[in-house]
């Protein structure tokens, strides 16, 4: 008998810990309504920062159901079955929760306020690392904006400053504590953080990645690394998680991205793109890029439609057998960004259009090519995928945005992709192509709508060592730039304002035989002119 017993307690206890250790089950549970809700669009204030409220309206946008929060007695009602609510998303209408019983589940099926709810299974991924890298610094760029005129606009005083961005990625290792970010620290510029994987505020123990991402916007170290909104504040969300690959994670960005809208972002930088998952369940597929049939694509263009500029990566998946942009680079009214090298060349990982509906994606590109960044030690190292492109690109944005706050986000993309070199002719690798931010500020203050070749006069061109610059009248000058047609600056006069006609630049024969530029910055504007030599 007592055998019998202590056989028994010895399968009871077996049983117990077998059942302590069983995984939680991760389901999302979408509502019917948001009826009988305490909120009402009368009295956002309750739901919605202020800067929120005043996005929408300063640019015309009208709240709208997705804006309310989710019935509370729906999420009591589920909380009593003894389930754990994880994750509440009010754009979607439903939560995110864990189980290790699915009995509960079914039960939960049958209340009439139940829509539908999806089974997601976590599971530890065995596929190479998703993001691109490579550790390589030779010819790497630590100032990718050159390429846009990027340190032309943070000339005129277009830093990002006012700006908020918000960036979703897999984490920001010790953001808190190194160097390309001190400024941002110390003038308590980044507003908020939050992790949607772990549901904790501390997001500077995860990732590298997101850390990198954010150096090609944050950095302000001049001569070593200098991001593309220096000046921006930044809110720092994770919502992958880099050792998995499941559907649940773009619920987790969707998450993110309401949270982004709420606190009254201006930009979101993601980094992010799903196709294909671990258990190839909800893996998809290109007749799903149609920016409306993926959760993250749909949440995506939600974000847009609320007046945030959001800025995505292409993918890295152009060598692979997928090939395509992947969700939500697909999203209508957003800002997808490839990748090319410093020699202006695509990267073979940029992923490709169009979308499925035949819209263009990539709309522009920037450096992602061994690209120098800040590394998790204090040094630099140099990294490569669309990840790394799509930074420099919402930062210049932010720039632009603090020159005319005034515009919406869709006035915004606008005017970057019109800028951009193959705005009349796009391509399904390099979509509209290198966007040109001095011309796109340009056109934004309507400065110098005139003939440039009629503003001044350059002599000889072709140069050798030599150039006469002969202004139409005279003109109070700050600076004249030479860059390359990389955006790479060669030389720089600073003349404090000076009323001039007529400049003269010399000691040129050391440059190699090519195409430059010359801008001149004025008081009333900036002009420009290529050279040849």
């Amino acid at each position: 008998m007592k055998r019998f017993l202590l056989t028994l307690l010895l399968i009871i206890g077996i049983y117990n810990s077998l059942n302590a250790h069983k995984a939680d089950k991760y389901y999302w549970i979408e509502f019917t309504d948001k009826e009988n809700t305490n909120f009402n669009l009368s009295n956002p204030s309750i739901f919605l920062s202020q800067k929120a409220i005043d996005r929408r309206q300063k640019q015309n946008i009208p709240l709208d159901i997705t804006d309310l929060p989710i019935n509370n007695l729906y999420i009591q009602k589920i909380k009593s079955y003894g389930v754990n609510v994880k994750n509440t998303i009010k754009w979607l209408n439903g939560i995110i929760v864990t189980t290790t019983d699915e009995t509960i589940i079914e039960e939960i099926s049958f209340e009439p306020f139940v829509k539908n709810i999806i089974e997601y299974s976590i599971e530890k991924s065995v596929k190479k690392n998703k993001f691109e890298k490579s550790y390589d610094n030779t010819n790497s760029e630590n100032y990718p904006s050159l390429i846009h005129n990027g340190q032309l606009i943070h000339e005129k005083g277009y830093t990002g400053k006012d700006v908020t961005i918000t960036i979703i990625d897999a984490g920001f290792y010790k953001v808190d504590k190194l160097p390309a970010f001190e400024n941002a620290i110390k003038e308590n510029r980044i507003i908020a953080t939050y992790d949607f994987v772990r549901n904790k505020t501390d997001v500077y123990s995860e990732d590298t990645h997101g850390m990198q991402v954010l150096s090609l916007i944050a950095a302000n170290k001049p001569d070593i690394l200098r991001g593309s909104a220096p000046d921006a504040n930044f809110v720092l969300l994770r919502s992958e998680d880099k050792f998995t690959e499941t559907p649940i994670e773009e619920l987790y960005w969707v998450d993110a991205a309401e949270f982004a809208d709420s606190i009254g972002t201006d930009i979101i930088s993601s980094s992010l793109g799903y196709s294909t998952f671990d258990n190839e369940r909800g893996n998809h597929f290109y007749n799903e890029l149609n920016g409306k049939t993926t959760i993250i694509s749909k949440a995506a263009e939600l974000a847009s439609k609320k007046g945030i500029l959001v800025v995505v990566s292409a993918g890295n998946e152009g060598n692979d057998e997928w090939g395509y942009i992947t969700p939500p680079a697909d999203a209508a009214g957003i800002l997808t960004v490839g990748s090319i090298d410093k020699d202006l060349t695509i990267s073979p990982f940029s992923s490709y259009g169009p979308t499925y509906d035949g819209r263009v994606k990539p709309d522009v590109l920037s450096i992602g090519s061994n690209v120098k960044v800040q590394n998790y030690n204090g040094t630099l190292t140099s990294s490569s995928g669309t990840s790394f492109s799509t930074p420099t690109i919402a930062g210049l944005a932010a720039c632009l945005w603090q020159a005319n706050p005034n515009l919406s986000n869709t006035e915004l993309i606008k005017i970057i992709i019109e800028s951009s070199c193959h705005y009349q002719k796009p391509g399904k690798q390099f979509g509209y192509g290198i966007p040109n931010f001095i011309r796109a500020l340009q056109t934004l203050t309507e400065v110098n709508k005139l003939d440039i070749s009629k503003t001044f006069i350059t002599t000889p061109n072709p140069f050798t060592n030599n150039i006469d610059i002969e202004l139409s009248e005279p003109t109070k000058i700050r600076m004249v730039t030479i860059v390359n047609t990389n955006g790479k600056k060669i030389t720089e006069i600073n003349y404090y304002n000076t009323e001039m006609k007529n400049i003269y630049l010399t000691n040129l024969g050391q440059l190699t035989k090519g195409i430059y530029i010359v801008v001149i910055l004025t008081d009333d504007g900036i002009l420009s002119k290529k050279l040849v030599k």
